[in-house]
């Protein structure tokens, strides 16, 4: 690789700016003529210059033929995967797609925050990123389960509201949607964010525990839409009392789990592990007095029930560690 090492002067233009001018040797080589733009790279304590035929190409801008995938789903997931790996802008090569893997593919990429995909003609779908997110993670965390706590509420709505119930399914998928989209958007912002060490909760987003409680909650909403989904098709007089008592109290415990989320106190987990424990144990008792009625929607409590354990025990262990850290207890070697 050719290199020479030259000295040239800095000099004064105007009152205040600094000039110096690029080897006639070089410029010649890249053929670079007067108002053509430079791109200057700061590098530390130094600078590197790039012609124009060389500027680095930006990171959103990406044309991609889907058809060398060659399978729908890997297809249709086209459009989120470039939305975790922080693209803002792209063309989506259509061709040989039918309509219907077209829809598929302009949906999922509708159903992310701030996105939005239109078809230009010519078999070619683009994908714009129009608003990314500027909120705090920990802003967007808790705004899942608060999402969450109003998808449980939505349940016992259908089940005393069955005259309302075209209005209350639209309501929960509407929420469902929302907690999807900020799930997404937590893991974009974090795929982009280095690793720093755990710290206080404003620091969430350069951790694991972010993501993986905002998937927890997507997962329950998941569970709270199918339930929503089966409660539309019951009578309300089939409906066992006791599956409204379990709904409360867990409505109860999400609760805790996002005040705890929003103001980083370990101590009301507590609460919420202890209300946990007592539904666990009294679940089998509560399927006997039912007779069997109801014996999905308890399958579906379990299973809710194992994921909402599993938030709390992360947000535990985090809190706790940044309780030490915050007290001095836990320090660098």
């Amino acid at each position: 690789m050719e290199s020479n090492i030259e000295e040239r002067r800095v000099q004064r233009l105007g009152t205040s700016s600094l000039i110096v001018t690029l080897p006639k040797k070089w410029v010649k080589k890249v053929n670079i003529n007067p108002g053509d733009k430079v791109t200057m790279i700061i590098e530390g304590d130094e600078i590197r210059i790039l012609p124009p035929t060389k500027r680095p190409q930006e990171k959103g801008k990406h044309f991609i033929e889907l058809k060398k995938l060659e399978n729908d789903i890997l297809i249709s997931e086209v459009p989120l995967c470039l939305y975790i790996l922080g693209f803002t802008d792209a063309v989506l090569g259509a061709n040989n797609l039918d309509v219907s893997t077209i829809n598929k593919i302009i949906t999922r990429a509708s159903n992310l925050l701030g996105v939005r995909a239109t078809c230009l003609g010519d078999n070619r779908i683009k994908v714009k990123v129009l608003i990314d997110t500027e909120e705090n993670i920990s802003s967007m965390l808790w705004s899942i389960y608060r999402d969450l706590v109003l998808l449980m509420r939505t349940i016992l709505k259908v089940i005393r509201n069955q005259d309302k119930l075209s209005s209350l399914l639209n309501d929960a998928k509407m929420l469902g949607n929302e907690i999807s989209k900020n799930y997404y958007a937590i893991v974009r912002t974090a795929y982009q964010s280095p690793y720093t060490p755990p710290g206080r909760m404003e620091k969430t987003g350069n951790s694991l525990l972010a993501p993986s409680l905002s998937l927890l909650a997507y997962l329950m909403s998941q569970i709270a839409l199918d339930t929503i989904e089966t409660l539309s098709m019951y009578q309300p007089s089939n409906i066992s009392n006791i599956i409204i008592e379990i709904t409360e109290t867990l409505i109860d415990v999400i609760e805790k789990l996002s005040n705890a989320l929003r103001s980083g106190d370990v101590e009301i987990l507590k609460g919420v592990m202890a209300d946990l424990e007592r539904l666990k144990a009294e679940l089998p008792d509560a399927v006997k007095k039912d007779g069997g009625t109801s014996l999905y929607l308890f399958a579906k409590t379990q299973d809710f029930l194992r994921l909402l354990g599993t938030a709390t025990d992360k947000l535990t262990c985090w809190l706790t560690i940044s309780s030490l850290i915050e007290k001095g207890l836990i320090q660098r070697a």
